[in-house]
């Protein structure tokens, strides 16, 4: 991301992902955790064609995975 940032204005750039795939709720428990809070989770109704389009994997770009620490050593890194 950082030489993408770096190299200027070029246009859409290639699609990427990190070495997980996390649910919203993974994120948010994750989170928790990691600052060491309790967590309450409201699940609301998904709706629409782009709720539709992440509930079927269309979001997920599995065949250019660029990232190699996970979403909680992440956080850790930069304190939650």
């Amino acid at each position: 991301m950082v030489e993408l940032a770096e190299a200027g204005p070029s246009g859409r750039a290639a699609d990427m992902g990190g070495p997980q795939i996390l649910t919203m709720r993974d994120v948010a428990e994750l989170r928790a955790k990691v600052l060491g809070r309790r967590l309450w989770v409201l699940e609301l109704p998904r709706i629409g064609r782009a709720a539709r389009g992440f509930r079927d994997g269309f979001h997920l770009c599995l065949d250019h995975v660029v990232g190699q620490i996970t979403y909680e050593e992440y956080l850790r890194s930069v304190g939650g």
